[in-house]
């Protein structure tokens, strides 16, 4: 499917549609990302053995990589959901929007590197470099959520939106 270049377009689809997605979707998305790094957190501080930790490690980073490619993609595919399609004033929410941090884009790119795709730049062995400390991941992508949610229309919005604001309050 080809990617539209440029400035990116609202789709065309039904507000009811948009809405279900984002009480869905990326409802799901969140609660995901936000409850694997927990889960991450605790098998850390607990000593959990490492296969429970990948596990919850890859759902992170699975999680964390979509939500930036939603908030942060200069492009779409044509069924691609994107914040322009959501927000009252688009220029607003790019205003206000944090920029992307290193912290979110190095995320990304190993989550690429190293989970998403067989690559020979994955990281051997069981490294310093190869840790990830993810409660910082975790608080930058919150402050895009919650300033996402702040410029959502109010037509788009249902509970599962008041349960993930509340819940970043």
């Amino acid at each position: 499917m080809p990617m539209s270049k440029g400035i990116i377009q609202p789709t065309n689809r039904s507000d009811d549609e948009k809405k279900r997605f984002l009480n869905e979707y990326f409802y799901y998305e969140v609660c995901m990302l936000l409850s694997a790094v927990n889960i991450l957190c605790e098998f850390q501080s607990l000593g959990k053995e490492q296969a429970y930790k990948n596990l919850a490690m890859e759902h992170a980073l699975v999680h964390g990589r979509l939500l930036r490619e939603f908030f942060y993609s200069e492009s779409r595919k044509k069924d691609d959901a994107h914040p322009v399609d959501f927000v009252s004033d688009f220029n607003k929410w790019k205003t206000e929007r944090p920029p992307e941090t290193c912290l979110i884009k190095k995320m990304s790119q190993r989550a690429n590197k190293e989970l998403m795709y067989l690559t020979y730049t994955r990281k051997y062995g069981t490294s310093q470099e190869k840790e990830w400390d993810f409660e910082p991941i975790r608080a930058d992508l919150c402050k895009v959520v919650k300033i996402f949610l702040e410029n959502v229309d109010t037509k788009y919005w249902d509970d599962p939106l008041s349960e993930i604001q509340q819940h970043l309050s």
